[in-house]
């Protein structure tokens, strides 16, 4: 009887913690994509996604990357967004004005919403 309820018992760890490792895995963030350079920035409120073109850090050329949200309405994009956005692009804009002087890393997901956008200075 002992050994019954050990085997039960050592099964069960196993299959928790094999969960709790899954569950893990899927909440890690993906890595940011740090652009050297930004030569573009637009976004389309309607579609979900914004598009930044530069060249992304260790890639010998410029690439456009796309990334997508969440959106609750396609018609009426709120406020939120909109300013979540504005400031994306603000960042970019500074990244363009000022070659080598910053990165702009995007962090896609990082609250399953809205990707997370920051804009480094380099030292020179």
């Amino acid at each position: 009887m002992k050994r019954v309820l050990f085997a039960v018992a050592a099964a069960a760890v196993v299959a928790v913690s094999g969960r709790a490792s899954t569950a893990s895995a899927q909440a890690t963030p993906p890595p940011p994509v740090v652009f050297t350079a930004v030569d573009a920035f637009s976004y389309d409120p309607y579609a979900c996604r914004f598009t930044v073109r530069g060249v992304v850090d260790g890639d010998p050329a410029a690439s456009d990357r796309t990334f997508a949200y969440t959106c609750e309405s396609t018609t009426n994009p709120n406020y939120e967004l909109r300013r979540r956005l504005e400031s994306c692009e603000r960042l970019a804009l500074l990244a363009m004005a000022k070659p080598g002087q910053h990165v702009f890393q995007v962090t896609p997901y990082v609250n399953y919403y809205f990707p997370a956008c920051k804009l480094t200075r380099v030292n020179p």
